[in-house]
């Protein structure tokens, strides 16, 4: 968020959470999956009629004095929540993941702050999380993360290069880049590899990048996802080798070559 005065642009870093109430979920991609929690309604045959009652006991029981006596309670129990909020948090996180302890740990932290005047003890949350299945959430976490699947699709993906001398080499794209006779050739490919510092770098809206992303959620964006790479960054404009037009400057994101180890048995 950002303000002008007169004295220039006050840039303020907000740390929010909202309700979304949408027909279908449309949560596609791991990031987005963890930072929301998923309430879903049950499909019922008999759904008209026991909405009916659960509507009646709603306009019965949630009025607006419950409603200000809530929030009045979530302010004074404030300092109790944070403090709940720190023993769940790495319970849930050794459990499933960091992330996941940042997300639930904090409305179960909420939730306790309904039930009691006091923070929770590390006793009571081992009791609350035993009845807890956290299998879905780790089979989740265990499919990995958007960042690594778009970098697999990139590295394992083959394409055909061809050097000045016309020789021509079919491999994959990880592996191409510790192949020194040809990897100066992915330029072509939206790729340039500087293997003596340790990088290479995807460019930006490149149309080759996006024929091997044609038809996954990656196609669009695939920068964004590539900048959460650990170790990742933005780069200046860079030369890249362009099969029609010479060469031509572009932005481009700056990877760690270790990522291409990892994924590539090169």
């Amino acid at each position: 968020m950002a303000s002008n005065n007169s004295s220039g642009t006050v840039v303020y870093k907000t740390n929010f959470c909202a309700l979304v109430a949408s027909i279908n979920n449309s949560l596609k991609t791991a990031a987005d999956k963890s930072r929301f929690t998923v309430i879903d309604l049950s499909a019922d045959k008999k759904a008209p009629e026991v909405w009916g009652a659960v509507e009646k006991r709603i306009a019965e029981n949630i009025t607006e004095e419950v409603g200000e006596k809530l929030f009045a309670r979530a302010i004074q129990q404030a300092p109790n929540i944070l403090k709940s909020y720190k023993i769940l948090k790495p319970i849930l996180a050794s459990k499933v993941t960091q992330r996941f302890g940042d997300q639930t740990g904090m409305l179960l932290a909420a939730y306790h702050s309904l039930v009691s005047d006091r923070p929770i003890t590390e006793e009571e949350a081992h009791i609350m999380l035993f009845e807890f299945d956290f299998e879905e959430d780790l089979q989740a976490d265990s499919e990995g993360s958007d960042e690594q699947e778009l970098l697999n699709i990139l590295l394992t993906s083959k394409v055909t290069v061809q050097d000045v001398n016309l020789r021509t080499k079919t491999d994959s794209v990880g592996r191409l880049i510790f192949n020194q006779e040809f990897n100066r050739e992915l330029e072509s490919q939206g790729i340039k590899v500087d293997l003596e510092n340790g990088y290479f770098y995807v460019a930006n809206g490149n149309s080759e990048i996006k024929k091997i992303l044609r038809g996954t959620k990656f196609y669009i964006g695939y920068e964004k996802t590539l900048l959460r790479i650990d170790g990742a960054e933005r780069s200046a404009p860079r030369k890249f080798k362009n099969r029609f037009y010479g060469k031509t400057s572009t932005r481009s994101t700056k990877i760690p070559i270790e990522f291409a180890r990892n994924v590539v048995d090169y």
